[in-house]
């Protein structure tokens, strides 16, 4: 007979020698790659802002037909938050993933 909390059991918390298997370097790299990510974001953000304060309607200059530089710069700013979440993803998954790297097979053998 199924209770209703039998749903939540893949939620629970896992015992401690399941924890103990957690290689010590995943959460240092995972740690590192949160940084770069932000730091990354947040320069790229700071950039825009900046020249925005500092250029204000300078903005509003059209570059090549209906583009203006602030469409442009906003173009930059998505892209790089684009590549920068791919980035992040490929990361994550080669550094912090064990069987990507096929370390699991090589722990296994």
């Amino acid at each position: 007979m199924h209770t209703p909390l039998d749903a939540f059991a893949a939620f629970d918390p896992s015992p401690p020698s399941d924890r103990a298997s957690v290689p010590t370097q995943l959460p240092t790299a995972a740690s590192r790659l949160r940084r770069r990510l932000v730091g990354i974001n947040v320069a790229a953000a700071s950039t825009v802002l900046a020249l925005s304060w500092t250029v204000r309607d300078g903005l509003a200059t059209r570059v090549t037909g209906p583009l203006t530089l602030g469409m442009i710069l906003l173009a930059l700013y998505t892209l790089t938050l684009c590549s920068s979440a791919l980035w992040y993803d490929r990361a994550c998954a080669v550094q912090c993933d064990p069987l990507v790297t096929g370390d699991d097979e090589q722990e296994q053998r």
